[in-house]
């Protein structure tokens, strides 16, 4: 709720005067800075320590858990699928040369307001969808919702096709963050979550920041459309890779073992 109402603000500011993007960001920066220091307050405690003190040493798991190891490059292979195409996705919508030519109001709207929106809506239907069902079952459904909205929201200049496609990946990212906070704790044998979970963030950071960078780079030799079109593929072959798992007792619904 937060977040649509600063997204609509923010669009209606911008839509007087684009400059205002600074401070802008600048108050952005600051609420998170306010976040952080309410963080410092939470009572917490140092976990007990179960390897050597390198954190690189960690990655060792990658190779010693074979169910671990096989849905990290699933995970890796859908998320670069998502993040290269994030911010193509706002210059598709604002840029006359190269998509829509859209208001900045108008690009708000989609670009935050529709995604905060669905997100609030689906979040807790995706919470208790995972709570019961398998693990890997609930990833490939989602993968397959996420690329199917990339590809719809880039196949075409129609508004309201993109702002299906917008609809589409939200409805996936409305169950992304649940999943990807909550599915290395199913996993991870019992006191090692910290450990398998320092590992998912380091490669996630890894695909967050090359990602990004090789989309606008590829757009200098590809169109949107064939962005959107890699995008799906990388899903769906993500999904195959999956699906051998989908038996796997570790990643089973805990009511199900």
């Amino acid at each position: 709720v937060v977040a649509l109402t600063s997204d609509l603000i923010s669009g209606r500011l911008l839509e007087t005067d684009v400059s205002l993007y600074r401070p802008l960001l600048a108050g952005a920066a600051a609420v998170l800075c306010a976040g952080s220091v309410a963080l410092a307050f939470v009572p917490t405690a140092p976990s007990r320590m179960l390897s050597a003190r390198n954190p690189f040493r960690n990655l060792r798991i990658i190779r010693e858990d074979a169910l671990f190891r096989k849905l990290t490059i699933a995970w890796f292979i859908l998320g670069f699928s998502n993040l290269w195409t994030v911010p193509l996705r706002v210059v598709y919508l604002a840029e006359a040369e190269r998509g829509l030519g859209l208001s900045p109001f108008t690009v708000m709207l989609i670009g935050g307001v529709i995604p905060q929106v669905t997100r609030l809506i689906f979040s807790r239907i995706w919470a208790g969808f995972f709570d019961r069902t398998h693990l890997v079952l609930v990833r490939i459904i989602l993968a397959l919702i996420l690329g199917a909205g990339i590809f719809v929201y880039f196949a075409t200049e129609i508004l309201w096709v993109v702002i299906a496609g917008q609809i589409l990946i939200n409805l996936a990212f409305a169950g992304g963050p649940i999943l990807w906070h909550l599915w290395v704790p199913r996993i991870a044998p019992k006191g090692q979550s910290s450990v398998y979970m320092s590992v998912h963030t380091f490669m996630t950071g890894i695909r967050g920041t090359i990602g990004p960078a090789l989309g606008f780079l590829a757009t200098t030799a590809l169109s949107f459309r064939q962005v959107g079109m890699i995008s799906f593929a990388g899903t769906i072959i993500a999904s195959v890779y999956l699906i051998p798992l989908l038996k796997e007792p570790r990643a089973a619904a805990p009511t199900s073992r």
